[in-house]
């Protein structure tokens, strides 16, 4: 499933979850397109938020995104 299904699945739209980490909309977009990566401190606040493991949220991640390498 991408990141962007997850998000969907938990009801938050790119704003209310960029809102809910303290990003900009345009970085969890890039998120979703593979031109950017969370860093780990994101990636903790995400799985926070969204009530998810770290790996599950990894593997959700486009496959030409840094974090595949």
């Amino acid at each position: 499933m991408t990141f962007s299904n997850l998000r969907k699945e938990k009801h938050f739209t790119q704003e209310t979850l960029a809102k809910a980490i303290g990003v900009e909309q345009s970085t969890i977009a890039m998120w979703e397109t593979g031109k950017a990566v969370p860093s780990m401190k994101n990636l903790l606040k995400l799985s926070n938020v969204m009530q998810m493991d770290l790996s599950t949220l990894c593997d959700s991640f486009p496959k030409n995104s840094e974090l595949r390498k």
